[in-house]
């Protein structure tokens, strides 16, 4: 199931392991696609100044989000 790999996401993203919390919730998205929540928290995740490309985050939301 699914809550598993969110709260072990949400650990990491309240523990500031944005890494972690990045790849939790890549593998949330794979395991359901249509899961927006999930897309938007990644989305914030990749927004963080300097952890992540802003281009790779708009690539994901065009990929997943209709």
């Amino acid at each position: 199931g699914l809550q598993r790999p969110i709260l072990e996401a949400s650990a990491r993203l309240l523990h500031a392991d944005l890494d972690g919390a990045a790849k939790g919730m890549e593998a949330v998205t794979e395991i359901e696609p249509t899961l927006n929540a999930a897309h938007f928290v990644l989305a914030t995740i990749y927004d963080v100044p300097l952890k992540h490309d802003v281009e790779e985050g708009r690539a994901c939301l065009r990929r997943h989000v209709a």
